[in-house]
């Protein structure tokens, strides 16, 4: 009897005795190498080799399908977990790198420039969605190379809210005798996080600023 045949016969009586069951187990594949020993043939008996072979290669497939199924029950625990930091996320406030944000009548507009450490000063510029210039903000190094602003309700009183609409933000600083361009960053609420699979990983839709990547955060309060 070949080992087809024992193949088949066993797979007869697994549909008889599991409707539905295509693949082979472990009392399966043991039924298999009995009914190979039994029926072997006396004058070419089965090499130990071959014997161990097959043993080894049944290790190895039942070793891969225990790992994967650790690895499932490891992805969803992870998958669960994303979801509650991101359920913890929602009503919290991300700081991204934005040179634009829409904001509503009399919300304010707030967020950070860096400068080199050298740099006593810089300056924030906030335009409206016309290009004309609605406030200028000096703004200190906080000594790590990072100076905050604020214009809107929070800001000083000469600084009334704008209304609605998009504003521009850009940021300069003075070295020599020529002005240097900054890098700008605001602050966005973040309405809500998404989940999804591949490199995009957890992704965040901000009040004014749209959807970004967690990873855009440079910080988050």
């Amino acid at each position: 009897m070949s080992a087809m045949d024992v193949i088949g016969g066993l797979q007869g009586q697994g549909s008889a005795n599991a409707p539905g069951k295509k693949q082979m187990g472990q009392e399966d594949f043991l039924r298999l190498m009995i009914t190979q020993l039994q029926n072997q043939d006396p004058m070419k008996p089965m090499e130990n080799g071959d014997f161990l072979g097959q043993m080894a290669q049944f290790s190895t497939v039942s070793g891969i399908e225990n790992l994967n199924n650790t690895m499932s029950s490891v992805t969803g625990a992870l998958s669960a977990n994303q979801a509650l930091q991101a359920a913890s996320l929602v009503e919290r406030s991300a700081l991204v790198a934005a040179d634009s944000i829409e904001v509503s009548a009399g919300e304010g507009i707030s967020g950070v420039i860096e400068l080199p450490e050298d740099v006593d000063y810089g300056v924030v510029t906030i335009r409206d969605d016309a290009g004309q210039e609605v406030a200028r903000i000096a703004v200190e190094n906080d000594g790590t190379g990072l100076a905050r602003f604020e214009w809107g309700q929070a800001a000083a009183a000469d600084d009334e809210p704008g209304p609605a609409g998009r504003y521009e933000v850009s940021a300069e600083y003075q070295s020599g005798g020529s002005k240097e361009s900054v890098a700008t960053y605001l602050w966005g609420e973040i309405e809500s996080v998404s989940l999804f699979g591949g490199t995009d990983g957890m992704r965040m839709t901000l009040k004014g600023l749209g959807t970004l990547s967690l990873a855009d955060a440079r910080e988050i309060s």
